[in-house]
C-alpha cells in the first residue's frame, strides 16, 4: 500500500514539474527583432554616399520587409503577401532614406511605369524594442483624373503589430503620421478620399482621411 502511495507521489511530481516547464516554455518570451539601423547608412543627408549607394540592394531590406509584413496585398495582388507588394511599390526611387531625430527612417518610391497612379511609403522605428514598421500605398481610383493623370487615391496603411479596432487613428505614431503627411505634400496631386487600416491579422479597419492629418485630404468617410 505504501509502495502504491509513493509511486502516485511520484506521478503526481513529475506532472507539477512537466507542467512547470510547459508554463515557463509559454511564457518566455519572444526574441527581440534584428534591429533596423543598419538602415542609417542610407541616409540620404550623408556627404558622402557612394559606398552605400541604394537600400534596395542590400541583402537585409527583402528581410526586413518579409519578417515585417506577412498581410496580403490588397491593393495589389491578393495572392501576393504584402511584403512583396511593398518590395514592388518601393521599387522606383533613388534607393536612400531619410532619417529624422536619429531614429525614425523614411523609405518612399513607387511601381515601375505607373509611377503616377502607385506610391508607397515605408516608416521604421529603429528604437522601438521589437521594430515598428509601417507601410502606406497610395493607389488610384479608376476612371478618374484628366489627360491620364490622376488625382483621386485611396490609402492603404499596413502595420507590423496590432493597435486597437476602435481607435486606430489616435494609435497611429505621431512622428509616421507627420512623416505621411510631408510624404504626400512632396509628392503633390493626390487628393485622398479613403483611407485603410491593416493589421497584422489581416482585418481591415475603415479610416477618416481627416483624422490621419494628411495633407491634400478631403476627410470623406471611406466607401464600403
Amino acid at each position: 500500500m505504501k509502495r502504491l502511495f509513493s509511486i502516485r507521489i511520484a506521478v503526481a511530481a513529475l506532472m507539477v514539474l512537466g507542467m512547470g516547464t510547459l508554463i515557463t516554455a509559454q511564457m518566455k518570451p519572444s526574441p527581440a527583432a534584428p534591429s533596423a539601423k543598419w538602415l542609417f547608412r542610407y541616409d540620404e543627408s550623408l556627404p558622402d554616399p557612394t559606398h552605400h549607394s541604394d537600400v534596395r540592394t542590400d541583402p537585409r531590406f527583402r528581410p526586413l520587409l518579409e519578417q515585417n509584413f506577412h498581410q496580403q496585398a490588397f491593393y495589389w495582388n491578393k495572392r501576393d503577401p504584402l511584403w512583396k507588394g511593398a518590395y514592388t511599390f518601393l521599387q522606383v526611387g533613388s534607393g536612400k532614406v531619410k532619417v529624422k531625430e536619429n531614429r525614425y527612417v523614411i523609405i518612399s518610391g513607387c511601381v515601375p511605369h505607373m509611377c503616377p497612379e502607385e506610391v508607397g511609403f515605408l516608416w521604421v522605428d529603429t528604437d522601438s524594442k521589437n521594430s515598428e514598421v509601417i507601410f502606406a500605398a497610395l493607389t488610384a481610383i479608376p476612371g478618374e483624373g484628366k489627360h491620364g493623370v490622376p488625382s483621386l487615391f485611396h490609402l492603404w496603411i499596413f502595420c507590423n503589430h496590432s493597435l486597437p479596432q476602435d481607435f486606430v487613428e489616435k494609435s497611429l505614431p505621431d512622428e509616421f503620421l507627420y512623416s505621411m503627411q510631408d510624404w504626400i505634400g512632396e509628392i503633390g496631386g493626390r487628393h485622398v478620399v479613403s483611407a485603410m487600416f491593416v493589421g497584422p491579422e489581416n482585418k481591415m479597419t475603415p479610416l477618416l482621411p481627416s483624422a490621419l492629418h494628411s495633407t491634400g485630404t478631403s476627410g470623406q468617410p471611406h466607401e464600403e
